[in-house]
């Protein structure tokens, strides 16, 4: 069964998967010992495409984090302790990221990176693992302008342990929105299973509509007067619309969990800036049939920025809690919710002065992690945080704090120098600009469909 969620450009919904977890007590804090499969996503406001998630990275059980931001990505690795040390930051090739997705995509033990913009019209595979080289293996597409990237389980002839790539693409001749599904073979060879013409879809990621079962592929439909979420399966080897709802907000987000103390999902969907949230359960009138039951509004008082689900503590657990930047930032709350009443308010988070908050991840355990920086000028200079907050008997304590590493256009590896004289033969060959590409091929080739 494969695991996967995925990221989209100007990130603002909090999407989290919830998976068996174990809890192992270390002297002060909760190490997460994650199920091998499990893995949790979730998008984050940011200025130019960003993300973050949670899972094992380095194949050691526990749950590891991390972010996209500026055109960088970078992991916190947990230890036993269950503190994080992050890795420094390392190219992804492109600022405009619009898509991303981690999975068992080179290794089925751990978790790998997946990126995708129409700018560099392919998807980049990273090796998360600490001390691996940076350098991508790329995907290249018969689809021109890819937007959408989530690794998923294709079922059908040549299935693999590895998870495999649904991707929508905007900018094709003709017909410019298609879909495209790939076979993984472990980093290998991508070979193509479909490349068909379909309606727009943004926001991608990998959804679960009851308890233990394979995961689907979430998307939002856009382009008309009201947005239309669909669940799309690849079981049989070919894409089917097994879920859907209409009517939703234009520019709706979304996001899933466990609330109603039953083992069938429920989706919450926001739409940035604004203080609703709407929520519908997953209903089941016949086994493995799946449709959605009636929209319900809470009014939040807040206007909701970013929300994200919190896993929780025991394998199984079907009573999630939600996370919610609300506020302009200004302000973080863990709401608890039972699916059927208005959600309550369990704690309340506020940033340092001067800063603002700008995304968060559940961790497991119902704890989570929340990033701040400062309020202005903060997008892509340093000053930029990281805190752990704890669940313990129903209420939230400190738990690690620290500096992110510093995320600019200088701050992570550069492989190309532009300087104003030549370097060899002058000792002050005045360097003007340090640039950073992810791959370089000296091989020609043209991509995509004429």
């Amino acid at each position: 069964m494969k695991r996967i969620l995925s990221s989209v450009k100007k990130l603002r919904a909090g999407i989290a998967r919830s998976f068996p977890v174990t809890i192992t007590l270390s002297a002060v804090l909760l190490s997460v010992t994650l199920n091998m499969r499990a893995a949790w996503f979730a998008k984050f406001d940011g200025v130019d495409g960003s993300a973050s998630w949670a899972g094992d990275v380095d194949g050691d059980g526990r749950g590891d984090v991390g972010m996209i931001r500026a055109g960088a990505y970078m992991s916190g690795i947990q230890d036993a302790s269950g503190n994080f040390t992050w890795t420094a930051p390392r190219s992804i090739g492109t600022t405009n990221v619009s898509g991303a997705t981690i999975g068992h995509l080179l290794d089925p033990n751990r978790f790998a990176l997946a990126v995708t913009s129409p700018d560099i019209n392919r998807i980049n595979i990273f090796d998360l693992t600490p001390g691996a080289s940076g350098v991508p293996v790329s995907v290249f597409l018969p689809s021109i302008g890819p937007n959408v990237v989530v690794a998923t389980d294709i079922g059908g002839v040549g299935n693999t342990a590895h998870e495999d790539f649904f991707i929508t693409s905007i900018l094709n001749s003709g017909a410019p929105n298609r879909f495209t599904t790939l076979r993984n073979t472990g980093g290998a060879s991508f070979p193509e299973i479909q490349d068909e013409v379909m309606i727009s879809f943004e926001h991608g990621n990998a959804v679960v509509l009851k308890l233990n079962d394979p995961q689907i592929v979430g998307v939002m439909e856009r382009g008309g007067v009201t947005d239309t979420f669909r669940g799309l399966s690849f079981a049989s080897g070919v894409m089917q619309n097994i879920i859907s709802l209409a009517g939703l907000p234009r520019g709706s987000e979304f996001l899933y969990g466990n609330f109603g103390g039953t083992a069938l999902s429920r989706f919450l969907f926001y739409r940035p800036g604004e203080s609703n949230l709407l929520v519908s359960a997953v209903q089941e009138p016949v086994p493995g049939t799946f449709t959605f039951g009636a929209l319900s509004t809470f009014q939040m008082g807040h206007a909701l920025e970013f929300v994200a689900a919190l896993p929780g503590a025991q394998p199984g657990e079907i009573r999630h809690k939600f996370f919610a930047i609300v506020d302009r930032s200004q302000l973080a709350r863990v709401y608890d919710f039972d699916g059927t009443n208005a959600p309550t308010v369990v704690q309340t988070f506020a940033p340092a002065e001067g800063e603002i908050f700008f995304g968060g991840i559940g961790i497991g355990n119902n704890d989570f992690m929340i990033f701040s920086r400062p309020a202005i000028g903060g997008q892509l200079t340093a000053g930029h945080k990281f805190a752990v907050h704890r669940h313990v008997n129903g209420a939230y304590v400190p738990g690690q704090t620290g500096a992110l590493p510093m995320i600019s256009a200088l701050s992570h590896a550069a492989n190309v120098f532009e300087f104003r004289f030549e370097p060899f033969v002058n000792a002050v060959p005045n360097l003007l600009r340090s640039l950073d590409a992810s791959d370089w091929s000296s091989l020609f080739m043209l991509n995509g469909n004429p």
